[in-house]
């Protein structure tokens, strides 16, 4: 009999950009852990931590950076993780505060990823594996447009 998880684990995805004489550069990550593809860095929380404190752990985690010059998205990302990893975090998925920032230190890669890509804005939302990825980086770009 199949366990069905009703709960969503908390989390966090960030957008972490750079500036570039041609405008902003993206930071995507090539995921091999579990699933192969681009994404966004993301991360759950855990309970006795803010949300930006998972983000600058997940931060130093994955990437063996600082994070500086965080904001907050008014924007909320919600996933339903595939039926074979539901297990993995004994979730339905995860809900996800949302977050841009910059990063500061040579890029580590820990085992989730193999490799990382800073790009323009176009060829982010084409190598980003999942749809709701490309809807945080589009609303993402016009937010940091209207806040320059």
């Amino acid at each position: 009999m199949l366990k069905t998880y009703k709960k969503y684990r908390r989390g966090i995805k960030v957008i972490i950009h750079k500036n570039s004489k041609k405008g902003h550069l993206f930071l995507i990550l090539h995921r091999i852990k579990r699933w192969r593809g681009f994404e966004l860095l993301k991360g759950g929380k855990f309970s006795n931590e803010s949300y930006v404190g998972a983000l600058k752990r997940e931060i130093r985690e994955e990437l063996g950076c600082k994070s500086k010059n965080i904001k907050k998205l008014p924007f909320e990302d919600k996933f339903d993780y595939p039926e074979k990893h539901r297990g993995v975090f004994q979730k339905k998925g995860q809900i996800s505060i949302c977050y841009v920032c910059e990063i500061a230190g040579k890029i580590k890669l820990n085992d989730e990823h193999d490799k990382y890509q800073w790009v323009d804005f176009k060829k982010a939302i084409k190598l980003l594996t999942y749809n709701n990825s490309k809807k945080l980086l589009k609303f993402a770009n016009s937010f940091l447009k209207n806040v320059e």
